[in-house]
């Protein structure tokens, strides 16, 4: 069961990788990848949030925006 839990997560992370990639245009954003670098303001940035909502479910706002880097996006998605 863990390896499944395991694959899960792994997928969850590509899925939600992918968006962020596809929500900002950046195709070579990974985890380390700050949000400044993504080239978001605010607007942009909340609309990309509410584009992981749609997909994944609730995702805390102060959480997100106390995100520094796309891996802290992806942890916010995962501690929900």
């Amino acid at each position: 069961m863990v390896s499944e839990d395991c694959d899960d997560l792994i997928a969850m992370r590509e899925k939600l990788l992918l968006l962020i990639r596809n929500e900002t245009g950046v195709m070579d954003a990974t985890d380390d990848t700050t949000i400044e670098a993504l080239g978001v303001d605010s607007l942009d940035f909340i609309c990309l949030l509410q584009a992981i909502r749609d997909k994944f479910g609730p995702i805390s706002t102060e959480t997100a925006t106390e995100a520094r880097t796309v891996g802290d996006l992806i942890a916010a998605v995962k501690v929900c």
